[in-house]
C-alpha cells in the first residue's frame, strides 16, 4: 500500500485498474446454534492484473480469517461465530474489500438454525415432522430418536412433550418407548391387533400339518407380539412377530400340527399372542384318528356314559342314593355302552356286579357263565374281575380265599393294575377290620400318581367310617379331603377332626385354610371360629380377605389372644367401615399396631364422629398426637391425610411441624388400571432428578408441587409407557390450605416454594418479601437448571422495578448463562453491566458475543476495558468499540481510542473521524491511515479534503501529502475532474516556496489558471516558466490557447489548433485527417502520448480552413475507430496583432467579407513585411 503511495507522490500513476469479479453476489449460509461457520469466497482478475488489498467485515460475530490478499486469484476465507445465537435469528453484514485502485462491498448473510438431521422426507425440525418420518421409515426415526440431537426438534414451549422425552430416553433403549412417546405426544393411537378366527377345528390329521392364522393391524406404529403354545403337538417356528413382518396391516401366522406327538382323540392347544396392550387366545382342536363325525360323537357318548356310571358309584358309596337306584341306572348305562361297543366285556362283567348287589343273581350267572366261556386269557385283569365278582355270588370262606389267591396271582402278572389293587383291598384277610393298613396302602398308590376316583373313593369312605383315622394333613390327607370338599362330602365328624389337627398347626398353607373353611361350613360352631382365627393369627395373615373371620370372632365375644389388633390389621385401609364399639374402646390408650393400622382406626372414628360423638370426643386427645407424631415422621397414606385434615389445626403448625409438612401436604395418590405396572416416574419441570416411586396393589403415592408433570410408567420388563395407561391422580390434601402458614415457620422449604412459585411465574406478581426465596431457589442443587434459568430473568426485573441490593450480583454472577434464552441472557449481562461488574460481562460477550447487550451498555463496558487497559490496542476491545460507534453510541474515550488504533473501511473511519473532530479529538494517526486507503483503493471522496487539510496542517508525512495532491491533480488534469480550490493554492505554495512538485501538479497548476478569469502577477509569472518548461519538453496541450495572449504570441502558439484525445496511455492511436474540403485523401500519422494518456496532434490553420478527422485504436487486434470530427479555424484575431500569421488571416476575413480597402492594406502591410525580411535577412 505505501509503495503505491510513494509512486503517486512521484508522479507515476497507473491507468490500468484491475478487473475482477467475486463468485459470490451475496453469501448467504445457515449457521448451527452455537457452532463456528467457516466459509470462503475468491476474487478473480479479469485482466490478469494482480490483486492486492485488505478485507474488513462488519458484523462483530464475522472474522475475516485472510484480512490481506494478493494474487490473480485469492480466497478469502472467513469465520462467523453464532455462540450465543438462537435459531430463527438472520445476522447481515458486509465484507469491505479493499483493492488496489479498487472497492467492493460484498454482502453476507447468515441464518442461525439448529442441527436439524436430513432425513428421507427432508429436515426433521418439530415434532410433526418427526411423526411424520415415523410413519414413512420407523427405523430411521427409531435411529433419529436416539441421537444427540433429538432434543433440537422438541421446542422450548413444549414443556409435556421435553419430560415425556426425559422419561423415554432415559430408559433401556428399545421401539415400544418411542411408539409411547408418539403416543403420549398425542401424534399417533396405540396400535392393537385383531384375530377373526379365534377357534381353528383340525380332523384326520395324520401327517405334520402347516397351517396359518390371519393376524391384522390397525394404524401404523410399532408393534411387537409373542407367540406360545401350551401343547406339544403344536409347534410354532417364530415366537415373535414385529411391524416388518407384516405386509401392509396383516400378518399371516404359520404353525405346524405335529402328528406324532397327538394322543387318540381330539388334542386341545391354545396358542397365546400377546402384546403389550392386549393378548388374544385362539383356540386349536385336532384329532388323529381317522373318525367319521357319528364315531365322534359315539366317542364322546362313551365318556361321557362312564363318567355317568363313576357318579352314580360315588353317590352309592357315599349313601346319597339306594342300592336299587344304584342299580337300576347303572345297569341302565351299561346296556347302551353294550350296544355301542358289544365286544367289549368289562360292561358286561360290571353289569353281573350291579345285578348280584341288586340280588339278581340269576341274570348275574347267566352274563357270568357266558362270560367264562368265551375269554379266554385266565392271567389279563379282567379275569381278575370275575373272580371278584364270582366272590360275590358265592360267599363261603373257602372259596373267597382260593378266589382270592388268584387275583393275587394275576396281580403277581399285572403289578402296576389299580383295578386288581382295588379289587383285593376288599378281599384280602390283611385288611379285614384293619383300616389304617388299608388307608396306608392306598396312600402309596395315591402318592406313586394313581389318580383313580376310586381310589379316593374307598380313602375317604374310611375316613368317613372312622375320622380318627385322620391324625395329619399331608399331602395324601389334603388330597382325599379336597375331592371330598369338592364333592361337599365333608361330614361334622371329620370337621371336627380338622379342626383338633389344626389347632397345633403353626405354618399357614392356603389349602389348611380352604380345608378350615369347608370343615366350618359342615360344622358352623363358634368354637371353630376360634379355630379358623387362631391359626390365622399364629401365622399372622392379616390380608383383607381374612377379615370377615375376625370380625365374626368378634361378634361371637370370642377370647383370643390378639384378635382385635387381627381385626385393625386386616382391614381394607382403602375402605371406611364402621368399627365394633368394642374394638374402639380397647384402643382407646395404648397400643402396640403399626402406624397405619391406627390410621385406619382413626379414620374409622372420625368417620363415625356424627353418630357416635362420645367416642371421637375420647379418642380426640391420642388421635392429635397420633397425627402430630405421624407429621413429623412424614408418614401419609388415605387414612392418615384424613386424620391430619381433621386433627391438624392451622394454630398447631409450629416451626418442626412445618418443616415435616413440606414432605405430607403436597402427597397425591396415582391408581393404576394396569396390573403390570411396577413403577411410577413422575418428572416435574422444577425438579432435576424425577421420583420414581413402586406402584402397590395398583397404587402409588407421590409429591407433586405443581401442574407442569408428566407420569411415565414401567411394566417388569423396563419398557416404559406416557399415553396408554389408563391411570387416576388425587391429591390427599389441600395444600394451599397450610401453605401460607407453613411459609411463615419454613420458608425456606423448597416444595413450599416451588408451589409457591408455581403461580407467581411473572415478576409483576412478585411481593418484597419474596427476595429471601429467591436465593434458596437459584442456589439448590435439586431444581432444574431450565427452571432456574426461567425463573432468573423475573426475579432480575423485579429487582429492576424495585430496588438493586446485594443479592443481584450474587445471582448475575452464579447464573447458569448457557440455559438462558436469547433475551433473557442479554438482559441479564445488560444487568452485569448496570451494576458495574464490568469484567464479569466483558467476559460473557467475548463467550456469547457483543450483540448480547444493547448500545448503551457497550458504550459503558468498552470505555471501562479502554481505561483499564490503558488504551492499548485488543481486536475484540476494538470490535465492541466500533459496533458501539456504528450503533450512534459514543463518548470521547471510545471515539480517541478508535482514533489511534481503527482500521475498516474507509467510510467507517471518515464516520469515526468526522465524530471526533466534534470532540475535538487528535485524528493524526487516523487520518493518514484514512488518506492511504482513499489513494490506495483509488477512492477520493471530497469529504476527504477536510481529513487532508487537518492532516496537513498537523505536519503530516510530506510523501503522503505530495501523494494526496498529485493524485488530486492527476484526477483534475487527466480526467478532468472537480477538485477543490484549496489544492491548487497548495500546489502554487509548494512552487513558489520550492517544495518538490511532479508533472502531475504542475500542469494541474497550469491548466487551473487558464481558467481563471483574472490571474495576479506571481500567476502569470508561473504561467510563463511552467509554459516555458513544457513548451521545451514539446508538451503541447490545447487548455494552452487559453492563457494570456502575450503568452501565445511569446511562445508562437496563437496559430496553433490541437486535436487533443485522451485514451489508454499504452494504446496506438492514429490519427486519420484531410485538409480537403471534400473530405477526401486522408493522411493518417500517429498520435503522441504528450501525457499520461493524453495525445495531441497541432495544426497550424488560418481562417476558414477546415480538417476533416477521425481516430482509430487497435484493441485485441482489430482497428476500431473511436472518435470522428471536423475542425474550422473560426477565430477572429486581434487587429493589434502585426504577425504575418495574423495579415493572412485579415486578409482572408476581408476577402470573405468583401471589404476591398481593408484587403488592400492588409496586403501593402504583408508586402512591406516580406521587401524588409528579404533585404535584411539571408538564407544561410
Amino acid at each position: 500500500m505505501r509503495k503505491r503511495i510513494k509512486q503517486l507522490a512521484r508522479g507515476k500513476f497507473e491507468y490500468a485498474k484491475p478487473e475482477f469479479i467475486l463468485s459470490e453476489e451475496k453469501i448467504e449460509f445457515t449457521v448451527i446454534e452455537g457452532e463456528d461457520y467457516e466459509g470462503s469466497f475468491t476474487i478473480e482478475s479479469k485482466n490478469g492484473m494482480k490483486l492486492r488489498g485488505l478485507v474488513y467485515a462488519n458484523h462483530p460475530r464475522m472474522e475475516v480469517l485472510t484480512p490481506q490478499f494478493e494474487g490473480e486469484q485469492v480466497r478469502i476465507r472467513f469465520k462467523f461465530k453464532s455462540f450465543g445465537l438462537s435459531e430463527g435469528l438472520t445476522e447481515k453484514g458486509d465484507f469491505d474489500i479493499i483493492c488496489n485502485q479498487a472497492k467492493i462491498s460484498l454482502s453476507f448473510c447468515a441464518f442461525i438454525s439448529k442441527h436439524y438431521v436430513t432425513t428421507s422426507i427432508g429436515p426433521t425440525k418439530n415434532l410433526y415432522d418427526f411423526s411424520c418420518l415415523a410413519k414413512e421409515d420407523w427405523n430411521e426415526a427409531f435411529q433419529l430418536f436416539y441421537s444427540k440431537n433429538f432434543s433440537n426438534i422438541i421446542k422450548a414451549n413444549e414443556v409435556k412433550e421435553s419430560l415425556i422425552y426425559r422419561g423415554m430416553i432415559t430408559a433401556k433403549p428399545c421401539n415400544q418407548n418411542l411408539e409411547e412417546f408418539l403416543i403420549g405426544i398425542r401424534k399417533k393411537e396405540k396400535i392393537s391387533f385383531q384375530i377373526e378366527k379365534k377357534q381353528c377345528e383340525f380332523l384326520e390329521v395324520t401327517e405334520t400339518l402347516k397351517e396359518s392364522i390371519e393376524i391384522k393391524k390397525n394404524g401404523w406404529g410399532y408393534i411387537e407380539i409373542s407367540a406360545s403354545c401350551d401343547a406339544d403337538f403344536i409347534r410354532l417356528p417364530k415366537t415373535t412377530i414385529q411391524t416388518d413382518d407384516f405386509i401392509g396391516s396383516t400378518y399371516s401366522f404359520d404353525f405346524f400340527i405335529d402328528a406324532e406327538k397327538m394322543h387318540s382323540g381330539k388334542n386341545y392347544a391354545c396358542i397365546i399372542f400377546s402384546s403389550v396392550y392386549e393378548t388374544v387366545c385362539v383356540e386349536i382342536t385336532a384329532s388323529r384318528d381317522v373318525l367319521s363325525k357319528e364315531r365322534l360323537e359315539e366317542s364322546l357318548e362313551r365318556k361321557e356314559c362312564l363318567a355317568g356310571i363313576m357318579e352314580l358309584y360315588q353317590a352309592y358309596r357315599l349313601k346319597r342314593i339306594v342300592t336299587g337306584v344304584w342299580a337300576n341306572e347303572t345297569v341302565s348305562i351299561l346296556d347302551h355302552l353294550r350296544g355301542m361297543e358289544p365286544d367289549e366285556q368289562m360292561y358286561r362283567l360290571m353289569k353281573a356286579q350291579c345285578l348280584i348287589i341288586n340280588r339278581q343273581k340269576q341274570e348275574a350267572e347267566w352274563i357270568l357263565d357266558e362270560f367264562k366261556r368265551e375269554w379266554i386269557d385266565r392271567k389279563a385283569p379282567v379275569w381278575g374281575y370275575y373272580l371278584y365278582i364270582m366272590t360275590l355270588m358265592e360267599r363261603e370262606p373257602s372259596y373267597v380265599d382260593k378266589m382270592t389267591k388268584e387275583i393275587e396271582a394275576i396281580f403277581h402278572e399285572n403289578p402296576d393294575s389299580v383295578m386288581l389293587f382295588w379289587l383285593l383291598t376288599f378281599l384280602q384277610e390283611k385288611y379285614v377290620g384293619n383300616h389304617a393298613l388299608k388307608l396306608k396302602d392306598i396312600e402309596y398308590w395315591v402318592m406313586k400318581g394313581c389318580s383313580s376316583p376310586y381310589l379316593y373313593l374307598e380313602a375317604y369312605y374310611l375316613i368317613w367310617q372312622d375320622p380318627y383315622l385322620l391324625t395329619k394333613l399331608d399331602a395324601f390327607e389334603i388330597r382325599v379331603l379336597r375331592w371330598a370338599v369338592r364333592r361337599r362330602a365333608i361330614t361334622k365328624d371329620i370337621a371336627i377332626q380338622i379342626f383338633q389337627i389344626m389347632e397345633t398347626c403353626k405354618e399357614f398353607s392356603q389349602v389348611r385354610y380352604d380345608l378350615l373353611c369347608a370343615a366350618y361350613d359342615a360344622n358352623p360352631k363358634a368354637e371353630y371360629v376360634g379355630v379358623i382365627c387362631s391359626y390365622l393369627i399364629k401365622c399372622q395373615q392379616y390380608d383383607p380377605k381374612y377379615h370377615h373371620w375376625y370380625e365374626k370372632g368378634i361378634e361371637l365375644e370370642l377370647r383370643i389372644t390378639s384378635l382385635y389388633e387381627a381385626y385393625l390389621l386386616s382391614m381394607d385401609e382403602r375402605k371406611v367401615d364402621q368399627v365394633p364399639k368394642i374394638i374402639q374402646m380397647y384402643f382407646q390408650y395404648e397400643s402396640s399396631l403399626p402406624y397405619r393400622k391406627m390410621a385406619v382406626l382413626y379414620n374409622n372414628i372420625i368417620a363415625s364422629k356424627t353418630s357416635n360423638p362420645e367416642i371421637y370426643q375420647q379418642y380426640r386427645r391420642s388421635m392429635g398426637r397420633f397425627a402430630l407424631e405421624q407429621i413429623l415422621t412424614r408418614h401419609i397414606d388415605d387414612n392418615l391425610a384424613v386424620i391430619y385434615d381433621d386433627m391438624l389445626d392451622i394454630g398447631m403448625i409450629n416451626q418442626e411441624i412445618a418443616k415435616s409438612l413440606s414432605h405430607v401436604i403436597f402427597t397425591h395418590k396415582v391408581v393404576v388400571f394396569d396390573k403390570r405396572m411396577v413403577r411410577a416416574i413422575v418428572y416435574q419441570r422444577q425438579m432435576k432428578e424425577p421420583q420414581i416411586i413402586s406402584i402397590e396393589d395398583n397404587t402409588a403415592y407421590f409429591q407433586l408441587y405443581s401442574k407442569e408433570y408428566v407420569i411415565v410408567f414401567e411394566d417388569e420388563k423396563g419398557c416404559r409407557y406416557s399415553g396408554s395407561i389408563a391411570y387416576q391422580i388425587q391429591s390427599l390434601m389441600d395444600a394451599q390450605k397450610y401453605l401460607a402458614k407453613c411459609m411463615e415457620y419454613a420458608p425456606l422449604q423448597l416444595p413450599y416454594l416451588i408451589a409457591y412459585f408455581d403461580t407467581r411465574q411473572n415478576y409483576l406478581t412478585f411481593q418484597k418479601e419474596d427476595k429471601e426465596y429467591f436465593k434458596t431457589l437459584l442456589f439448590s442443587e435439586v431444581i432444574s437448571e431450565n427452571y432456574k434459568a426461567r425463573f432468573l430473568p423475573e426475579i432480575l426485573k423485579f429487582y429492576q422495578s424495585d430496588v438493586f441490593d446485594d443479592a443481584v450480583e450474587e445471582y448475575l454472577v452464579k447464573a447458569d448463562y448457557r440455559k438462558l434464552d436469547d433475551a433473557s441472557r442479554k438482559f441479564a449481562i445488560e444487568l452485569c453491566v448496570d451494576n458495574h461488574l464490568f469484567d464479569f460481562a466483558y467476559d460473557k460477550i467475548m463467550e456469547y458475543g457483543i450483540d448480547q447487550i444493547g448500545s448503551a451498555a457497550k458504550v459503558a463496558l468498552a470505555n471501562y476495558m479502554i481505561e483499564q487497559t490503558e488504551y492499548e490496542e485488543d481486536e475484540f476491545l476494538l470490535t465492541l468499540a466500533i459496533t458501539a460507534f456504528r450503533a450512534k453510541k459514543h463518548n470521547d474515550k471510545i471515539l480517541q481510542y478508535l482514533c489511534m488504533h481503527f482500521n475498516g473501511s474507509t467510510q467507517d473511519m471518515m464516520d469515526v473521524w468526522f465524530a471526533a473532530k466534534n470532540f475535538d479529538i487528535d485524528r493524526f494517526d487516523i487520518s493518514e491511515r484514512i488518506l492511504v486507503q482513499m489513494m490506495y483503493s483509488d477512492d477520493m471522496v471530497l469529504d476527504g479534503i477536510p481529513i487532508f487539510s487537518y492532516f496537513y496542517e498537523a505536519g503530516g508525512k510530506d510523501f503522503i501529502i505530495l501523494a494526496y495532491i498529485s493524485d488530486c491533480a492527476h484526477r483534475y488534469f487527466v480526467e478532468n475532474q472537480k477538485i477543490d480550490d484549496d489544492i491548487f493554492e497548495l500546489i502554487e505554495a509548494r512552487y513558489i516556496y520550492h517544495f518538490e512538485l511532479n508533472d502531475a501538479c504542475k500542469l494541474a497548476l497550469l491548466k487551473y489558471y487558464s481558467r481563471l478569469a483574472k490571474v495576479s502577477e506571481r500567476q502569470l509569472k508561473i504561467e510563463d516558466e511552467l509554459l516555458a518548461e513544457y513548451t521545451r519538453k514539446n508538451m503541447l496541450f490545447a487548455f494552452y490557447k487559453q492563457l494570456a495572449p502575450e503568452l501565445l504570441l511569446k511562445y508562437h502558439l496563437y496559430d496553433k489548433v490541437f486535436i487533443e484525445y485522451r485514451t489508454n496511455p499504452h494504446s496506438h492511436v492514429v490519427l486519420h485527417y484531410s485538409r480537403d474540403e471534400d473530405g477526401d485523401a486522408f493522411i493518417e500519422e500517429d498520435m503522441p502520448d504528450v501525457y499520461e494518456g493524453i495525445f495531441v496532434k497541432t495544426f497550424v490553420m488560418f481562417f476558414g480552413e477546415a480538417v476533416q478527422y477521425y481516430i482509430s485504436e487497435e484493441h485485441n487486434n482489430e482497428i476500431q475507430v473511436t472518435e470522428s470530427s471536423r475542425i474550422v479555424n473560426n477565430d477572429v484575431y486581434n487587429k493589434n496583432d502585426v504577425s504575418r500569421y495574423n495579415l493572412l488571416n485579415q486578409m482572408l476575413i476581408s476577402n470573405t467579407l468583401q471589404e476591398e480597402q481593408e484587403l488592400y492594406r492588409a496586403m501593402k502591410q504583408y508586402a512591406g513585411y516580406e521587401d524588409v525580411t528579404r533585404n535584411i535577412f539571408k538564407l544561410l
